[in-house]
């Protein structure tokens, strides 16, 4: 099983695992750690894979938001400033 926390601040616990053991691990994690939101916590039963920048930058909704800010990593999430 994998543990991803995404920009928006979910987490996301996946594998291809059995749902009934999948369900336990979501309400460990969840009992584990107190200070998350429980309603940010996700299992999805295979792979999860997150977009990257890249991926990101080839949409159009962000195209413009790229063209017009920088990005940059920080603490293992995108972050984006003004260019000016």
């Amino acid at each position: 099983m994998e543990v991803s926390h995404t920009t928006d601040g979910y987490w996301v616990l996946s594998g291809w695992i059995d749902e009934a053991i999948m369900k336990r691990a979501k309400q460990d994690f969840i009992k584990a750690n107190p200070l998350i939101d429980p309603a940010k916590v996700v299992v999805v039963n295979g792979e999860f894979k997150q977009p990257t920048l890249g991926d990101l930058a080839r949409t159009d909704e962000y195209r413009s938001l790229t063209h017009d800010m920088i990005a940059f990593m920080a603490n293992d999430e995108p972050h984006y400033k003004p260019r000016n």
